[in-house]
């Protein structure tokens, strides 16, 4: 299924499940089904734990996992689908020569009360098989589409019962990591503002795009006005400023019709004139919001220095961002640093568990700031991402980048990118000053 299509029907199944179970009359597939009764279900709650963001995320990461799976079930009959493609485009001559084989392949696959392959042989043997032969491509569609959609069906309906028993835990453990990223955004109101800064909830003056605009002005009011200076000739209609050779159509009756189109169009040829004060060119500068979103890069600094509280505080930004990407339909990449790096980029269906698994995962050793920025320049011109957000959570106690790289950086930051830096440490940073946005934290017990 194409990335743009997957996403248009998970879009119409959350909208279902916004609107408390409302749907149009066309739609009759099974998610949908489970979709508006599970959103009824949910709207007969009014406890803390159901949530509706907790319950929306996972039900997403959970229709993200089935679109797959019932294409994957889909591609499991793509053999089966050619032949019978083939057949239907096929002319009669050819759809008979094919016959045999179609005959023999189906035969072993439907039953008689499925597809009575037997019987249409006899109309075919009887008749001479060219109308039978279409009648039965159609009768093959058909069954075909019911086998893929009953299997769809069985495996939903499978999947949709285990997750629903998994639902109370999921979301009792979501409530727990929402409420202590709370507090501790609450806390240390940085996250919060950086958040909002790589959303583009707020904006500040080195986050949005510096734009010039040229604009031609008189450096005074003209006040000649006669057509004695000839700086030129041009077209237009002014008749005080026509040249006299172009009045020599009016003496001929049958030319006037020339002079008037001409002037109609203004394609008379006339003198320039625009007297002593020639217009100026004034140039200035200013801001446009970053309208496009681009992807949003984050590197985590997991290195000894980072365990404990400054875990805690990269976690919860990165749960916020999760929620923006999500949100905005940005791609999001997560690299770890510390003596490595690793990079994991997060799908719309991950859960959150799985991102915290990929961060925690190594909390030891020293720090190597420069690979880790050298990753995310990688990142950024794999894609040729532009006007993308890179934030880099660390304490930063590595040196300043190497000009080589900090070269790098700026040609990114031309390019839109916005580089953010999250400091878990009070300590300054060189970095303050290379960044577009840099936050510190004082951590408080």
């Amino acid at each position: 299924m194409e990335d743009k299509k997957r996403q248009e029907k998970l879009l119409h199944y959350l909208d279902i499940f916004e609107f408390s179970g409302s749907r149009d009359n066309n739609d009759d597939d099974i998610i949908s089904d489970f979709v508006s009764m599970f959103s009824q279900k949910m709207a007969e709650h009014d406890d803390d734990m159901y949530q509706p963001n907790t319950v929306k995320d996972n039900l997403k990461a959970f229709l993200g996992d089935m679109l797959d799976r019932m294409e994957s079930i889909s591609r499991e009959s793509g053999k089966e689908t050619e032949m019978l493609t083939d057949f239907i485009e096929a002319n009669d001559d050819d759809r008979l020569r094919m016959w045999n084989h179609v005959r023999e392949y189906t035969a072993a696959r439907y039953s008689p009360e499925q597809l009575d392959v037997a019987g249409f042989q006899i109309q075919v043997d009887n008749d001479g098989g060219s109308s039978v032969l279409r009648t039965f491509a159609k009768d093959w569609q058909r069954v075909l589409k019911n086998k893929i959609k009953q299997k769809q069906n069985a495996t939903f309906v499978h999947e949709a019962l285990l997750w629903e028993e998994r639902l109370d835990d999921i979301r009792s453990n979501d409530y727990a990591v929402r409420r202590e990223v709370s507090v501790i955004c609450r806390k240390y109101p940085e996250i919060e503002e950086l958040a909002q800064i790589i959303g583009r909830s707020i904006y500040n003056k080195t986050d949005e795009m510096d734009m010039v605009r040229t604009q031609y002005l008189p450096s005074s009011v003209s006040v000649n006005r006669s057509v004695e200076e000839i700086d030129g000739v041009t077209t237009g209609n002014n008749l005080e400023r026509v040249i006299p050779s172009e009045f020599v159509y009016l003496a001929d009756q049958s030319a006037q019709t020339i002079f008037y189109k001409r002037y109609a169009t203004k394609e008379l040829s006339q003198f320039i004139s625009p007297g002593k004060n020639k217009p100026l060119k004034k140039r200035s500068r200013y801001l446009l919001p970053r309208l496009q979103y681009g992807p949003i890069i984050v590197s985590v600094d997991t290195s000894e220095s980072m365990s404990g509280l400054s875990q805690n505080i990269a976690n919860s930004m990165l749960y916020r961002l999760v929620e923006i990407a999500r949100r905005a339909n940005r791609r999001l990449f997560i690299i770890t640093f510390s003596v490595r790096c690793r990079s994991y980029e997060v799908s719309p269906h991950d859960r959150w568990e799985d991102v915290a698994a990929f961060v925690s995962k190594h909390y030891t050793g020293g720090t190597n700031g420069e690979k880790m920025l050298n990753e995310s320049i990688s990142t950024l011109r794999t894609a040729k991402f532009e006007m993308a957000d890179v934030l880099i959570i660390s304490d930063f106690a590595f040196p300043a980048p190497l000009k080589g790289t900090l070269a790098k950086i700026n040609e990114e930051q031309a390019k839109g990118t916005r580089f953010h830096g999250l400091n878990t440490s009070p300590v300054k940073s060189v970095y303050s000053d290379i960044f577009d946005t840099f936050r510190a934290v004082s951590q408080k017990i």
